[in-house]
């Protein structure tokens, strides 16, 4: 499979279909978009020393709550609930983004109204792809986080008798922690490679085959142990992935970090407003890398599955490559006659001879 035909076609339907950095925007790249953090209110915490103006005991603490209680919980429950709805908008856009680049490629019409219809269309079968894919890295998470948890309390209790045993006990848990930690962390990235690849198959199945859930995970798992290159396109991806972050990193230090130098010395407006000019900035780039992702992962698959086979290689240019000789058909047979032959003449019947009879002469008494 040619791999680099598949990346180039990507980027072509990415560039010239520029709707679709909307989808991209809200789908992210993977099993995530982008997020933006920094330490801002760790290093003003630090430069001025005590916290500046946030209340500083237990009694103006509750005088805080008690004044500004029922905003905090209206805030709260903004957030929660716009986080909600770009969750459910980002399941939709997978969908949509994915039914769109097919129709590019089928040389469709592409619009964003028929995306956000075919999104929310199959929303519960991409969730469910998405949930059940990553089940098993998230269930293996929680064990360990029970683990530490459990080997934690236990140094915990063992940490309330003699200081020579407390000592002991806590070197020992933190031994167990850390080699079982690097254990479950293999585990856990090893998961995330096979069902990271099943996941981005059967989302195909479900929205260019219309599939169901389980239908379309089976399928995508036997095409992964099939050796059918998507490994070796999950590995190209991460490649791509890691170009980019690169870029991006480096782009967003040199836009960030004046803000959170501004920030420390105490203009908190002018490095939020430099903030929010990064992220603005940032948020075309990975939307482009989200929407470039997906359209590899659909082309791809429609090369995987035979709907829409690669070109083959070009000829190497200054060799005249001959056409292909017409196949060599066997001669027609004659036509039929027009009109079939007449029937033979009956036979005549022969004409019948006389034979002349000898009389003798009259008036002969001899």
């Amino acid at each position: 499979m040619d791999y680099g035909a598949i990346l180039k076609k990507s980027w072509n339907v990415t560039w010239r279909y520029k709707i679709l950095w909307l989808f991209g925007l809200f789908a992210g790249a993977g099993s995530g978009g982008f997020s933006y953090s920094g330490n801002s209110w760790r290093n003003s915490q630090n430069s001025s020393g005590t916290g500046g103006g946030f209340p500083a005991s237990t009694a103006q603490v509750q005088s805080f709550l008690e004044h500004y209680a029922v905003l905090l919980i209206i805030v709260a429950l903004f957030f929660i609930v716009l986080g909600l709805l770009m969750w459910i908008i980002s399941v939709a856009a997978r969908g949509g983004l994915i039914h769109l680049v097919n129709e590019a490629e089928e040389k469709r019409e592409v619009r964003a109204g028929a995306g956000w219809h075919a999104g929310f269309s199959k929303w519960w079968r991409v969730f469910g792809v998405g949930f059940l894919a990553d089940l098993p890295v998230g269930i293996l998470v929680l064990v360990m986080l029970a683990f530490v948890a459990v080997v934690g309390f236990g140094a915990f209790a063992a940490s309330r008798g003699s200081t020579d045993a407390a000592g002991a006990a806590v070197l020992s848990a933190l031994t167990g922690v850390c080699c079982f930690l690097v254990v479950f962390v293999m585990a856990a990235v090893v998961l995330g490679v096979i069902f990271g690849i099943v996941k981005e198959l059967a989302l195909r199945y479900v929205v260019l085959e219309d599939r169901h859930v389980m239908d379309a995970l089976k399928t995508a798992w036997h095409d992964l142990w099939a050796k059918r290159g998507a490994f070796l396109m999950y590995l190209i991806q991460v490649g791509v992935g890691i170009a980019y972050g690169i870029v991006a990193g480096i782009v967003a230090f040199v836009l960030v970090l004046p803000a959170v130098l501004m920030i420390a010395f105490g203009n908190w407006v002018g490095g939020a407003l430099l903030i929010l000019l990064s992220v603005l900035v940032l948020i075309t780039p990975a939307a482009i890398y989200a929407t470039f992702y997906h359209a590899a992962w659909t082309i791809f698959f429609r090369a995987m599955t035979g709907v829409e086979p690669l070109p083959a290689a070009r000829p190497v240019v200054g060799y005249p490559v001959a056409s292909p000789a017409p196949p060599l058909t066997p001669p027609a047979p004659p036509a039929p006659p027009l009109t079939s032959p007449a029937p033979p003449a009956p036979p005549v019947a022969p004409e019948p001879v006389f034979e002349p009879t000898l009389e003798p002469p009259a008036g002969d008494d001899a």
